[in-house]
């Protein structure tokens, strides 16, 4: 199922890493090396463009900044992607629902028609992968950059630091922290014997200004009490508010399971643990990473909403299908919403050149939203193809029967009749699981009437 391959996906990889972090150890025969280059391989491009950038800015701390940023920023382009591809995920997950349950005993036949459901409206279930895998990859580039900075940004062979450290009596069987305790010797004035480490590499990373407001990013934090410890911290809160805000503005909280979503939180609590048991430079690449996603998605999401091409994917299939679609005027709330204005609805309908498309007018949402909902009704006039009939007080969405709200229906109905609109009147009111069966004629007879009342109304 798309996302929830991709997060299994994930989750292996992490696992992998973690594994390999954990279990391996120096050896003559390069093991560590070709494990480590497994999941860091992009730590190779990372490397170099931390280089250069340090160049002009001089500084460890202000480089991953800016490098981070840089990352996003080619990155978007993928997000946007991966939006769309939920999106369209989120029209056709109940057709292959459908199917699944369907041939639930048949797992062939599910397959052959899950293969031409994808072939005939053409969507890949997998669309948004690439993108997930992709952060997920520069993540771990991110971090073999900061476990192994002497190889990855000054170009030194992992067997020569070994050496180095040998050498100078700070060797130990955990290489993650080995090459960050190197450059901290060298600044505290460790002489590295040219052989082994050439003169100018090491005159570089005596230079190599890893202080940022007067904490050394080649510490490792810990579970301590300690002020390097806020980078952690920050990045453990920023996390959290990045998951959930990511989640709902890009539209994949409403597609994933409970239990995707928990798989989700806890591969983001184990980067967690790593901002405190790695050097702190990764705590800041992941706190500032998490600011920056929080303000991608609102802006992914003002440019491009995931209900708006949800909403054009399910007009495309409507149309394809010969089926009439109308879209309904939504509440927005607290949270700006695309289609709950006329001019949202008229932008879809107008998008896509078609008599099947339309709008359902909400009267219960329209009254919540609007002071006065005659005018966009007359703006819409004839788009409205359905209405959705309920009262409220215009605050909660009660689904009242009319004349139990304020909604001012005579106003309504006259205007409904002159703007041309020519809809289907659908009741959308509470069902009331508590009435005794001998009131329920009397009521489903009541409810008529009042619905008579409404049309006549109209004519």
């Amino acid at each position: 199922k798309g996302e929830g391959f991709s997060t299994l996906l994930l989750m292996s990889l992490h696992c992998a890493a973690e594994t390999y972090i954990k279990i391996m150890v120096p050896g003559a025969d390069g093991a560590e090396g070709k494990a480590m280059n497994f999941m860091y391989f992009l730590a190779i491009l990372i490397g170099p463009l931390v280089k250069i950038l340090y160049s002009f800015i001089g500084n460890y701390a202000v480089t991953m900044v800016v490098a981070t940023l840089l990352l996003k920023l080619l990155l978007f382009p993928l997000s946007i992607h991966q939006q769309k591809s939920s999106a369209k995920m989120a029209v056709f997950q109940p057709l292959m629902n459908e199917i699944q349950q369907k041939y639930k005993n048949d797992p062939q036949k599910q397959q052959e028609e899950l293969m031409k459901l994808q072939q005939e409206h053409g969507f890949n279930p997998m669309g948004g992968c690439m993108p997930m895998l992709l952060t997920m990859l520069v993540l771990f580039g991110f971090l073999g950059v900061v476990y192994y900075p002497v190889h990855y940004i000054f170009g030194v062979d992992n067997a020569a630091v070994k050496a180095a450290c040998e050498a100078i009596g700070i060797a130990t069987a955990n290489t993650s922290t080995m090459q960050t305790a190197l450059i901290q010797a060298i600044h505290n004035g460790a002489v590295i014997d040219p052989s082994i480490i050439p003169a100018n590499i090491v005159a570089e990373i005596q230079n190599f200004n890893t202080s940022f407001f007067g904490m050394d990013m080649c510490d490792v934090p810990g579970f301590r009490f300690v002020p390097i410890a806020i980078f952690p911290a920050i990045a453990a809160v920023t996390m959290f508010i990045s998951y959930f805000v990511t989640q709902k503005l890009s539209g994949m909280d409403a597609q994933m399971q409970g239990s995707m979503k928990v798989m989700m939180l806890v591969m983001n609590l184990m980067f967690v643990t790593f901002c405190f048991n790695a050097p702190v430079g990764f705590s800041l690449y992941y706190g500032v990473s998490n600011l920056l996603q929080i303000g991608q998605s609102y802006v992914t999401y003002k440019i491009y909403s995931p209900e708006k091409f949800k909403a054009q994917y399910e007009a495309e299939l409507a149309a394809k299908l010969g089926v009439g679609l109308a879209f309904e005027n939504m509440f927005d709330g607290d949270q700006r919403r695309f289609g709950s204005t006329a001019e949202d609805l008229i932008a879809i309908q107008d998008s896509f050149h078609s008599d099947l498309i339309g709008v359902c007018w909400d009267v219960g949402h329209a009254n919540r939203m609007y002071r006065d909902q005659l005018k966009p009704i007359r703006r819409l006039g004839s788009r409205i193809k359905a209405l959705h009939i309920d009262d409220n007080l215009g605050r909660d969405d009660l689904h009242l029967l009319p004349f139990e709200g304020n909604v001012p229906w005579e106003q309504v109905m006259h205007t409904l009749h002159d703007s041309g609109c020519e809809a289907d009147l659908i009741y959308e009111i509470r069902n009331n699981a508590n009435m005794p069966e001998a009131l329920r004629d009397v009521t489903a007879r009541y409810c008529y009437e009042v619905g008579e009342y409404l049309l006549s109304l109209y004519r």
